[in-house]
């Protein structure tokens, strides 16, 4: 027994709770009021709060390294092929920091990205640096939630100007495009195509399958916790896509795919098949995330409503007048037949006159 019973009067105990694990030492005590009875139930369950308290406080202690609450997000949230490049930098390069020393060592690191430059000789834009600042304090915030670290350490960092990319596509660019594809990655052809008609994330279309799908209404379900606002949704499935999903073979439980060896396998991070395909089309700086903007004008512009925007994009807020401002599709079509209806006005005066 793991506890003591001290009768201080006729109804009053003082209950003298200890237990001691892996070296240290728990205890609590308590003035109970009641029957002896009831007082060793009361104590029963203070040494289970203990052992509780005791087994949160040890694994709450677990996590020493940035590497190793790196390793727990992975193996918990899993997340997607395009954010896992970012993840494994830093794992590389502040992986063995310890916790406590995680702030300075991301100033140092930072200011390092200021000054070198990409795989590309390129210098490191904005948008990067903040991404890897954002994933820094998206996993230690995660392990402190799931109290796998005591202490969250204060990550205050600068967040960078960053500057939408502003990518205007043009029928002949899509032309050469899916030409560069099917001559070089065919399996790209599918989630090109899907991602120039609908608003999408890669991570939301890699991670599709085909029982997502609903054939018969022509929609792609999105379960909750699958997008990056957390809340599901629906896509609609092309008119022009409707023979392709139909065709998916079966065995095959994924809706973008690429063949190998008689397997269907995945599309994980096809980074490289996409530069690949936008150097022979003469895109060099077209991203796939482009697509992405240039499917929400062409909505836009066939007179889909806002609204309807942000539900097929996933988005919680009006994010078309945030990322998007610059195409002014609505306000410009409609100072153009307003400045037209001025100009027509005005010519039947002069006729008149």
């Amino acid at each position: 027994m793991n506890y003591s019973l001290k009768q201080i009067n006729d109804k009053t105990f003082l209950i003298d709770a200890r237990i001691r694990i892996e070296g240290v030492n728990y205890r609590k005590r308590e003035r109970f009021s009641g029957s002896r009875r009831q007082a060793n139930f009361r104590g029963r369950d203070i040494v289970e709060a203990l052992q509780a308290e005791a087994e949160r406080e040890q694994s709450m202690s677990s996590l020493k390294t940035f590497s190793e609450c790196i390793s727990f997000y992975v193996k918990e949230k899993s997340p997607a092929s395009s954010d896992i490049t970012y993840i494994k930098r830093l794992d590389k390069e502040l992986g063995s920091v310890l916790i406590e020393d995680l702030p300075k060592a991301l100033i140092r690191f930072v200011a390092y990205l200021n000054n070198s430059v990409n795989r590309l000789g390129k210098k490191y834009s904005n948008a990067s640096k903040n991404r890897y600042q954002q994933w820094t304090r998206a996993i230690i915030n995660y392990c402190h939630d799931w109290e796998q670290i005591e202490e969250k350490p204060k990550l205050k960092f600068k967040k960078f100007e960053e500057q939408a990319r502003d990518v205007s596509l043009t029928p002949e660019d899509i032309e050469r495009l899916f030409r560069a594809i099917d001559e070089y990655r065919p399996y790209l052809r599918p989630i090109t195509m899907y991602s120039i008609q609908v608003p999408s994330r890669v991570s939301e279309l890699t991670e599709t399958t085909i029982f997502n799908c609903d054939l018969k209404e022509n929609l792609i379900r999105f379960k909750n916790g699958t997008t990056k606002n957390g809340d599901g949704g629906f896509k609609p499935i092309p008119p022009n896509m409707v023979e392709y999903f139909n065709s998916i073979p079966k065995g095959c439980p994924w809706v973008f795919y690429r063949e190998d060896n008689g397997d269907y396998k995945k599309l994980k991070n096809f980074n490289r098949a996409w530069r690949l395909v936008c150097d022979k089309a003469g895109l060099p700086n077209l991203h796939f995330h482009d697509l992405r903007g240039y499917s929400v004008t062409e909505l836009v512009k066939k007179g889909m409503s806002e609204r309807e925007v942000m539900d097929i994009c996933f988005w919680k807020n009006n994010m078309l007048h945030v990322y998007y401002k610059r195409n002014g599709i609505g306000s410009s079509n409609k100072a153009f037949e307003l400045l037209k209806n001025e100009t027509d006005s005005d010519q039947k005066k002069e006729k008149l006159g």
